[in-house]
């Protein structure tokens, strides 16, 4: 399932993947608007990053969020500032 979250300055898509074999959260940001066609997004994100669970972890799509939306801010290289940002916007509109 993706969660999309748009802020005025930035777009953020997550994708839950919940297989026998693996339980996993992708997080993807985009500065702007950002277009998606059929599971892909059309343009390259700034960043992206995965959240994987162990086998012995219980599977939280927020808590998968959080993870992977830290991760692809950091792959982004993102200022301090901007980051505040993009977790104000987050917890704003964040389906918990």
């Amino acid at each position: 399932m993706a969660d999309d979250l748009i802020t005025t300055r930035f777009s953020l898509h997550f994708h839950h993947i919940q297989r026998p074999d693996l339980r996993a959260t992708q997080a993807w940001i985009h500065e702007g608007d950002c277009t998606i066609s059929g599971a892909h997004c059309v343009r390259a994100p700034a960043g992206g990053g995965f959240a994987m669970c162990s086998g012995a972890d219980e599977f939280r799509k927020a808590t998968g969020r959080k993870i992977a939306l830290l991760r692809a801010m950091q792959a982004a290289g993102l200022s301090k500032s901007t980051r505040t940002f993009v977790w104000q916007q987050y917890f704003r509109g964040a389906k918990r």
